[in-house]
C-alpha cells in the first residue's frame, strides 16, 4: 500500500502562488486558509459545494462588514478558481484538512498541514461554530469560527 503524498506538498502544488502573494505573515497565513477551505470544499458533491461556498461568502461578510459587494464577487472567484485547481489535480484524495499554518524560516516561508479521513454528510458546513455528526458516530466535529477548516478531535495526520 502506498503512502499518500504529503497534504503540505499537495496545497503547495494547488495554491503556491496564491499564498505567496500574501505581503505579510499574517497574509500568506489567511491566503492558506482560504486555500485549505477551498480544498475542503472541493470534496463535496456539486450540490454541497454550492452550499459551502455561499456559507463561506456568508461568513466572511459577516467576520469583513466593510467588504464592498465587488470583493465579495473577487473572494468567491478566487475561491472557485481554487476549487476548480484541486478538483484538476487531485480529484480523487477526500481528505478534509483539519489545520494549517505557515511558519517564517528567515525570509522564506514553509506550511504545515494536518489532514483527516472524514465522511462527509448533505448537512456538512463550513464557517459555522459546530457541526454534528450522524447520531452513533461519536464526537461531534468543531469547526474554528473565521479560519473555516475543519477540526476533528481525532484521528489527525500531519504533514
Amino acid at each position: 500500500m502506498t503512502q499518500p503524498r504529503k497534504m503540505s506538498e499537495m496545497i503547495l502544488e494547488m495554491a503556491a502562488y496564491f499564498i505567496s502573494q500574501g505581503k505579510t505573515p499574517e497574509e500568506k497565513h489567511h491566503r492558506l486558509t482560504a486555500a485549505c477551505s477551498a480544498w475542503n470544499v472541493a470534496c463535496g458533491t456539486p450540490e454541497i459545494q454550492r452550499q459551502q461556498l455561499e456559507q463561506y461568502v456568508k461568513g466572511y461578510r459577516q467576520n469583513n462588514p466593510a467588504t464592498s459587494p465587488s470583493e465579495l464577487a473577487n473572494i468567491l472567484k478566487v475561491m472557485q478558481s481554487l476549487i476548480e485547481r484541486k478538483l484538476e489535480l487531485f480529484p480523487e484524495d477526500k481528505r478534509q484538512i483539519v489545520g494549517a499554518q505557515v511558519v517564517m524560516v528567515g525570509m522564506n516561508y514553509r506550511i504545515e498541514v494536518a489532514s483527516a479521513t472524514v465522511q462527509l454528510w448533505p448537512r456538512f458546513r463550513i464557517g459555522v461554530s459546530h457541526v454534528t455528526r450522524p447520531p452513533g458516530t461519536g464526537t461531534p466535529f468543531q469547526i474554528t469560527p473565521g479560519a473555516h477548516v475543519l477540526r476533528e478531535p481525532a484521528s489527525q495526520g500531519a504533514s
